[in-house]
């Protein structure tokens, strides 16, 4: 099913969109991104009709490249926790606790676990430019691509 198709079902339902849009879960190769304040995903990531979830494992993954983060963007480390301070406020971080019933999904690259279980426990797409995660079927994965084309975004 394409992205479109599944958005225009699933909101009929009612069941993966909120009161301010697109509900889905992050993977960390998209927040990466966020820390460029030219990109577009950044715009993408304020967007008010996008309702963001990801793992605490995420967080821990933006630590550890932490400094490389710092040194490709030319950041401070001071500036750097102050943008994921502003990723905390943008983004709802789930515990294993809340979806590690969901966590023998099969994976093509056990760093993904995570998102895949959140994803599956949440019933929402996971956003990603993966191009390995496609191949597995539990979840729906979408693409930078797909959601700017779900938002409208210019």
């Amino acid at each position: 099913m394409g992205s479109e198709t599944w958005a225009r079902s699933k909101k009929r339902k009612g069941e993966r969109t909120s009161k301010n849009g697109l509900q889905v879960i992050i993977n960390t190769n998209i927040l990466f991104s966020y820390f460029n304040k030219k990109s577009a995903t950044r715009k993408i990531l304020t967007n008010p009709y996008l309702e963001l979830t990801a793992p605490f494992f995420a967080l821990e993954e933006l630590d550890k490249y932490a400094v490389r983060i710092c040194e490709k963007n030319n950041l401070l480390k001071e500036q750097y926790d102050e943008e994921v301070e502003q990723l905390k406020q943008i983004i709802h971080f789930k515990s294993l606790n809340y979806y590690k019933e969901h966590t023998d999904l099969p994976c093509p690259d056990e760093n993904d676990v995570d998102f895949l279980a959140l994803a599956k426990r949440l019933g929402q797409p996971l956003w990603t430019q993966d191009k390995k995660l496609k191949e597995q079927t539990e979840v729906n994965i979408l693409t930078t691509k797909e959601i700017i084309q779900l938002l409208k975004f210019p």
